[in-house]
């Protein structure tokens, strides 16, 4: 996702900067521009989806620059980060097509949440195809707790926590990928780094002191991670299309340094195509574990 950042004051600029990376969508593209003549020239050339911009600027403001885009019929989602509070204005800039009017100053939830439904209009775009399959049954917890503990020597306690959006806290993370017999995605678990440790380190039985060391190296040996791989497969034997009765089959299991456009957009599933949970063992600590359908 592309997202284009206007404000002629170069220290907002790089607060609305912080505040999308603070939000997880620090694996963004991003460009700069200090007013509406600059930003229509990189619109028209860079083609960006999000534009997050000023109201007063000098050459042109954002409300000019917003009447430019629609008379040029860019396509491009347009959202106000501005001093302007007066109702009557904000009103204007809706009408005229602005997605949303936040005001400064904000907070990194405030700016979440309000492009949030922007995110929305993405998925719901990407999934209108006709040929959609059904969406894949998740596992239960309780099952999730089955299929771990099966592998390990010390019990992992799984418990369910409420859902959220991505954040850089998930980083490092792990993606398991499940496909349908078609080899299509279907589904993706996604491990933090603890989390991840803490499933290799009770398979092994391993005592606290080498759990840290793998923790603070963020590297996992490949005897232990061929184990979590052999975990992931039969987890995939609990992922089902209810429309023809097929489980999935691990494709692959990936790293991820660094946050992804559909890395952000897979935390933002409704909780009916997504589960999640915390894993701990006593004395390791506790890790994160998401299932999203695809």
């Amino acid at each position: 996702m592309k997202i284009l950042i206007v404000d002629d004051s170069k220290a907002m600029q790089a607060i609305v900067k912080r505040s999308l990376k603070a939000c997880g969508y620090g694996g963004c593209d991003m460009q700069l521009a200090s007013d509406g003549v600059e930003a229509l020239a990189i619109i028209k050339q860079w083609h960006p989806d999000i534009v997050l911009s000023d109201w007063y600027m000098p050459k042109m403001t954002g409300i000019e620059l917003l009447a430019a885009v629609n008379k040029a019929q860019l396509d491009v989602k347009i959202g106000f980060v501005t001093s302007e509070t007066e109702a009557v204005k904000i009103q204007q800039a809706k009408q005229a097509g602005a997605r949303f009017v936040l005001s400064k100053p904000f907070t990194d939830e405030a700016l979440y949440q309000a492009m949030l439904p922007l995110l929305d209009e993405e998925d719901n775009e990407a999934s209108a195809s006709q040929d959609r399959p059904e969406l894949i049954r998740l596992p239960k917890v309780e099952a999730i707790h089955t299929i771990v503990n099966a592998f390990a020597r010390k019990e992992v306690l799984i418990e369910s926590v409420p859902s959220g959006p991505f954040h850089n806290r998930w980083l490092p993370c792990f993606l398991a990928v499940f496909v349908d017999p078609a080899k299509r995605v279907r589904a993706v678990a996604v491990v933090d780094f603890a989390g991840l440790a803490i499933l290799a380190a009770s398979m092994e039985g391993l005592d606290d002191p080498k759990l840290r060391e793998i923790v603070n190296k963020k590297a996992l040996p490949k005897a232990m991670m061929a184990n979590v791989n052999r975990l992931f497969k039969v987890l995939g034997t609990n992922l089902l299309d209810p429309k023809t009765g097929d489980f999935l089959a691990l494709q692959s299991i990936n790293f991820a340094a660094k946050s992804m456009p559909k890395l952000e957009k897979m935390f933002n599933k409704p909780n009916q195509e997504r589960v999640d949970v915390e894993l701990a063992v006593l004395g390791y600590g506790q890790g994160y574990l998401t299932i999203v359908c695809s």
